[in-house]
């Protein structure tokens, strides 16, 4: 979840304080009761079953322990949040640069272990526990990887979230146009001016026809 440093009033965008606008540890607290409750929810309507005591037992072992909730300062700029989200939400679990082999019973791919200073490493997994480790990655039916929502919704795109700009004076950033040769690069990190075989440069008449716009 990304949330928006100020907000916008009668009195025009009102900016956030530059200390971080929630404490941890109240909002640690926050989410251990919403969790719980539904938990105790799910339990009296019969979603869960447990022994009545264990239950009980349950709820206070979680309920006498701290909880962590990760939250993080503001990026700098809104180039540091497109990177950071577009790592997770606009590329595949794996890419193909990193599958070493397939055969009929086995997948071998690099990974790296950050247990062991991100060194890159190689797993050989069955196809079958290979596909499920791949399907972990899919959403299920009815969730998506993104939703807009505040002055990003789509109802206020041209409303509140116009507003807000105007208020702030941010002007509207209109993207460059790539070649297919960079929009490859980009979302492959394939460079198509590159031999795979000797890493030579190939030359622009070797290079596929540029995609009509």
């Amino acid at each position: 979840m990304i949330v928006t440093g100020g907000g916008y009033s009668d009195m025009g965008w009102r900016q956030g304080s530059k200390k971080f606008f929630l404490p941890v540890r109240a909002m640690s607290r926050k989410f251990r009761g919403l969790f719980v409750s539904l938990l105790r929810k799910a339990y009296l309507t019969g979603g869960i079953a447990f022994a009545e005591d264990e239950f009980d037992t349950l709820l206070d072992t979680v309920m006498g322990q701290e909880w962590v909730v990760y939250c993080k300062n503001p990026f700098k700029g809104s180039e540091g949040v497109y990177r950071y989200l577009g790592n997770y939400t606009h590329r595949t679990a794996i890419t193909n640069s990193r599958l070493v082999e397939v055969t009929a019973e086995r997948t071998t791919f690099t990974y790296k272990d950050y247990k062991d200073k991100g060194r890159q490493k190689i797993l050989v997994l069955d196809n079958g526990e290979f596909i499920r480790r791949f399907l972990l990655h899919v959403p299920p039916c009815g969730f998506t990887r993104i939703r807009h929502y505040g002055i990003y919704a789509s109802a206020n795109k041209k409303t509140k979230l116009a507003m807000c700009m105007v208020m702030t004076k941010t002007k509207k950033r209109v993207p460059e146009k790539e070649t297919m040769e960079e929009t490859v690069l980009r979302l492959y990190k394939v460079n198509l001016s590159v031999c795979p075989e000797c890493g030579g440069l190939l030359s622009s008449s070797f290079l596929p026809p540029a995609l009509p716009p």
